[in-house]
């Protein structure tokens, strides 16, 4: 099966898999250019109370970049600056994110007000 990130909403969360078994869920280039694609997705749906970014498998969360990719696309200069700014864009937008649900008017998954900065956290499921 090729690199993908899955998406899904079930009720009030949001689910980002980054699904690459065979590499211990590797994080390819095309995955790094979908994150803010689908942050943006899930910040655009009111519904959603909270986003879990998780791997596929049970071997791993992510190992990291897809470095069989490395020489294909990072092999020059402006391939490699290419790349990295699709990687700075994917951490800009999961920050975002982050701080944007920090600081709002925060609700637990049920919808009632918590305190400032509640919503977001960070758990091995």
């Amino acid at each position: 099966m090729a690199a993908a990130l899955l998406l899904r909403e079930v009720g009030p969360i949001a689910w980002m898999t980054f699904s690459n078994v065979e590499r211990h869920n590797a994080v390819s280039y095309e995955m790094w250019c979908e994150v803010p694609q689908a942050i943006a997705r899930f910040d655009a749906n009111p519904e959603i109370r909270a986003i879990v970014l998780t791997g596929d498998g049970e071997k791993a969360f992510v190992s990291g970049a897809d470095i069989s990719e490395f020489e294909k696309k990072r092999g020059s200069l402006d391939a490699s600056t290419i790349y990295n700014e699709a990687v700075d864009a994917a951490y800009a937008a999961v920050l975002a994110a982050k701080k944007a649900n920090a600081c709002n008017d925060s609700r637990d998954l049920h919808g009632r007000r918590t305190l400032p900065g509640r919503l977001l956290r960070f758990a091995n499921l």
